[in-house]
């Protein structure tokens, strides 16, 4: 079996294993700032899926959908931290400014070959960004001493371990193509670490 192929379905379990305990732990965050998750996590799978079978039964590139699926996701990343922290300003500033560079990549950058770089770059630093912003707050406010229990720091860990892992992919794009394998399984195992902060998230809720 092709070694990608079993990248791919070890990165779609990650998806669908957050899926599930998005599910199953519904009860308990249906109220909360994490409700929206489930909706999102759906997407992320039968996108995941979508893209696959295009690629392999219809042998059409996939970068449009995954490109859609980009915009989408930081969209949701942010509206996400609109939500919970009380910054509002700095989220609202980071938006505009995601939603500029979003414009200028569906405008100026071909789509269909490549992943849309000046969104892609301006959407990981609006993360980053917004990310230390909430452990730099945590801290100050000694809740990063209980963080095993919550739930939003999981969150925010899985987005800044992945967004900042995947800038340096990004970069070598490029040259990792040669090395096709070694993209994927950098993928798969940075997937695998925000899916698995997802999950962690999702437990918390139950125990408080």
């Amino acid at each position: 079996m092709d070694i990608n192929i079993v990248l791919y379905c070890i990165r779609n379990f990650s998806i669908l294993a957050a899926l599930v305990a998005a599910i199953w732990f519904w009860p308990h965050y249906k109220n909360s700032s994490l409700r929206f998750f489930l909706h999102y996590l759906t997407y992320s799978f039968f996108t995941e899926l979508l893209a696959y079978i295009i690629i392999t039964q219809f042998d059409i590139s996939n970068f449009i959908l995954f490109n859609i699926y980009m915009i989408v996701s930081f969209l949701f990343y942010l509206y996400w931290f609109q939500l919970v922290l009380k910054n509002k300003m700095l989220v609202y500033i980071l938006t505009v400014f995601f939603i500029s560079c979003a414009g200028y990549s569906i405008a100026m950058e071909p789509g269909n070959d490549q992943l849309f770089h000046v969104a892609f770059f301006s959407g990981v630093i609006c993360i980053i960004m917004l990310t230390l912003y909430y452990f730099i707050k945590a801290l100050r406010n000694e809740q990063i001493i209980s963080f095993h229990k919550d739930s939003k720091f999981w969150i925010v860990t899985g987005l800044f371990l992945f967004h900042l892992g995947f800038l340096p992919i990004l970069l070598l794009q490029k040259e990792l193509a040669d090395f096709d394998t070694s993209y994927h399984a950098a993928v798969t195992f940075l997937n695998m670490v925000l899916y698995g902060c997802y999950i962690k998230a999702f437990v918390c809720l139950k125990k408080n």
